[in-house]
């Protein structure tokens, strides 16, 4: 099965040096995409602030925790980890992790005790792998697959683990990255490259799998977030843009990038205050989670703690 396709991908040397040892020595998994969905109806949407962070690691296939001060806490979960490239947590506080390196679904309770459902992702094309999952207010499970150059497709799953009754394909060529879900189904895809040569879109879904408005362009778009009055924020090249539910840009733009001009930000997620937390591995060197106030300043807490190759961000 080849999923090394990243190792040889155009325009992705900063995160290509940083990840070959995780992604192409185990001659396993794509580009670690990042969950970075924010998961409707969580505890920090009701009460207005999350209590814990809760960061995908790829190079030690670990989700750590940590608290608002950014001290690590528990649970660390490692349990049926295997290159772990998203994560999300639903409104009960239950995490999912999407793991590249054997394509399932794997579910744990708060307290970080793997639980049911485990789910065997099944691939309609050999090559694909698990990029990203995300899950809606009513327990619905997204799942993205793709390859570089093949396309990719988003299938759903109930809560048991039982394949649902959405399964669309997002695009039959170039290779898409993230996923998000917002609080009215919509779905929205983020593809890096657009035919290889351009700079990437990131693609809008109705609830029933009908590509819809808005559709973006953001420059090289990674992670994707839902946000407060379902605004819309995406990692990009420069760093993370902002756009309101039809698509016009909004503020904050975050411009927090390395000492060649690149954005940091890969996994992205935000809580209902406006917050956002970059897990920064779009860039080298790879290894923090800064967070943003509202206005897009940098913030309180900066996480280096524990970190391998964050790829992914939750909140709740």
């Amino acid at each position: 099965m080849n999923r090394i396709r990243y190792c040889a991908r155009p325009a992705i040397v900063a995160i290509a040096s940083v990840l070959a040892l995780n992604a192409c020595t185990l001659q396993r998994g794509t580009v670690p995409q990042s969950v970075s969905a924010y998961a409707v109806q969580t505890h920090s949407e009701q009460t207005g602030q999350p209590q814990k962070i809760y960061v995908a690691n790829a190079n030690s296939n670990s989700i750590k925790t940590y608290a608002l001060d950014g001290s690590q806490t528990k649970p660390t979960i490692t349990a049926a980890i295997d290159l772990p490239l998203g994560i999300a947590v639903d409104a009960n506080g239950k995490i999912y992790v999407a793991n590249a390196g054997n394509d399932t679904i794997t579910t744990y309770t708060a307290d970080g005790r793997q639980t049911s459902p485990t789910i065997a992702v099944h691939e309609s094309n050999p090559d694909f792998g698990v990029q990203d999952v995300a899950v809606d207010g009513h327990g619905t499970i997204y799942v993205l697959d793709g390859s570089d150059g093949q396309g990719g497709d988003v299938k759903t799953y109930n809560a048991d683990g039982s394949p649902g009754t959405l399964n669309f394909v997002v695009t039959k060529s170039n290779w898409p990255d993230f996923l998000a879900v917002d609080a009215n189904g919509k779905i929205y895809v983020s593809v890096y490259f657009i035919d290889n040569n351009g700079p990437g879109a990131v693609f809008t879904f109705s609830p029933a799998g009908m590509r819809t408005t808005p559709t973006l362009h953001p420059l090289w778009p990674w992670g994707i977030a839902i946000g407060p009055q379902g605004n819309i924020y995406v990692a990009s090249g420069p760093g993370v843009a902002a756009y309101t539910p039809d698509g016009k840009p909004t503020q904050p733009r975050i411009s927090d990038r390395d000492r060649f001009g690149n954005g940091l930000a890969y996994g992205i997620t935000v809580d209902s205050r406006g917050y956002v937390y970059a897990a920064n591995c779009a860039s080298s060197p790879c290894g923090t989670v800064t967070t943003y106030n509202a206005g897009g300043k940098r913030t309180k807490p900066t996480i280096t703690q524990g970190v391998a190759h964050p790829v992914d961000v939750a909140v709740h």
